[in-house]
């Protein structure tokens, strides 16, 4: 699901040789309106993680074969 509203894990390529695992979460639907507000509003935020959030896996080791098929660079929030 990542890349819809909700929260979605993915590997993000770092320099060529590294990948990032990112935890994303979408407050909403890539196409919708953002609502009126008086103070900040999060759309889409990505906490770069290490270890799986609900096992603890290392996720490097863990997926290491899988990681390019992982890859969703293309949702990244840009820094």
């Amino acid at each position: 699901m990542a890349g819809k509203r909700g929260y979605s894990i993915f590997t993000v390529n770092e320099d060529g040789a590294n990948r990032a695992f990112i935890l994303q979460h979408r407050a909403t639907e890539p196409e919708a309106v953002v609502p009126k507000s008086d103070g900040p509003v999060s759309i889409v935020s990505d906490v770069h993680i290490l270890f799986c959030p609900w096992c603890g896996a290392n996720l490097q080791k863990h997926y290491r074969e899988q990681t390019q098929a992982l890859d969703r660079s293309d949702l990244r929030v840009p820094w």
